[in-house]
């Protein structure tokens, strides 16, 4: 089946609900239904036609194409939630940054709190959150400021998220990881340092050697020329910088989780994955029970627990 595929909270159910009736009450196969908005946005006044193509040419090959760029579906009302302020405080971080390095007199608390003022009024418009977010980063200035002192004594920041982007292919599996640095550093001596911002409270040692990967990828990337800003260069330390209210600066295991082991670790994990015996189990390694997924609805978790054995299925 081919959807229109709004994208929001409130279309997609209506219409797959839409279909579910009128078809599926009639049938006990399967219906793979699909959105080519996913795939190549929205034709506008060709979207209709274009969809109708795609139908077609699903039931001429007897096959349903993927969905390519499957996201989350965005709120129908968007709030000043976590995820929000992190973009924010993202954003207000790398201006400020920016400014600094640009002219180093500007690593001051005012200029923090002037730049956090600029960015919130621009990208915030909920007057409550605002103020409390303002707030949270006056709370932590001074301690930023003096290890953002301490950081630029030996270093210098050579990219942020937009110009940090790398990626690492493996050729023999098809598979590419792409990522995106919140901030990059080089020394003197040209070792590479990379940080990220945490408005939350940054993973420890062990859960970035059990779940979060993100600081070991990202070095080991760089270390394989994986961003091009940068080049392959030998990473010296990677760390998250803890912003939210108790400040603080948490490196990732490098010497325990070297760049090459992390890469074979992750190959040896995509080659089972891709396995027929394998397959993709939802929720397989959730950090605690009351994760909430993105793609909760589409594996109809709540019809499922974590006590239920995974049942195998063959969707070729």
């Amino acid at each position: 089946g081919e959807a229109h595929g709004t994208g929001t909270a409130l279309g997609d159910p209506i219409e797959v609900g839409a279909l579910a009736g009128a078809i599926l009450s009639e049938r006990q196969a399967q219906l793979a239904l699909g959105g080519l908005k996913a795939n190549v946005a929205h034709g506008e006044s060709t979207a209709g036609m274009s969809g109708l193509l795609k139908l077609m040419l699903g039931l001429q090959e007897q096959s349903a194409a993927a969905n390519a760029q499957l996201r989350a579906l965005n709120p129908l009302v968007q709030s000043p939630d976590a995820p929000v302020r992190g973009i924010i405080v993202h954003e207000i971080m790398e201006r400020f940054i920016k400014s600094v390095t640009a002219e180093p007199a500007l690593l001051t608390k005012s200029h923090l709190l002037e730049t956090a003022r600029t960015v919130l009024e621009a990208e915030a418009p909920w007057p409550a959150a605002r103020v409390m977010w303002l707030t949270k980063i006056e709370r932590i200035a001074d301690w930023f400021i003096e290890n953002e002192l301490h950081r630029q004594s030996y270093s210098t920041p050579a990219a942020f998220e937009k110009a940090a982007k790398g990626s690492h292919e493996f050729p023999d599996l098809g598979f590419t990881l792409m990522g995106f640095a919140d901030r990059i550093d080089r020394t003197e001596d040209g070792d590479i340092l990379i940080y990220d911002y945490k408005t939350g409270t940054p993973p420890s040692v062990a859960e970035q050697k059990a779940f979060d990967k993100q600081l070991l990828l990202e070095a080991a990337m760089v270390e394989e020329g994986g961003f091009k800003e940068i080049g392959p260069a030998p990473v010296a330390q990677a760390a998250y910088i803890g912003l939210g209210s108790k400040p603080v600066e948490r490196p990732a295991p490098l010497e325990d989780e070297p760049p090459h082991e992390v890469l074979a670790k992750l190959h040896a994990l995509i080659t089972s994955y891709l396995s027929d015996e394998q397959g993709f189990t939802a929720r397989r390694m959730v950090k605690t029970t009351d994760f909430a997924g993105d793609y909760d609805q589409l594996a109809r978790f709540g019809e499922w627990d974590a006590t239920t054995e995974p049942t195998p299925e063959d969707l070729t």
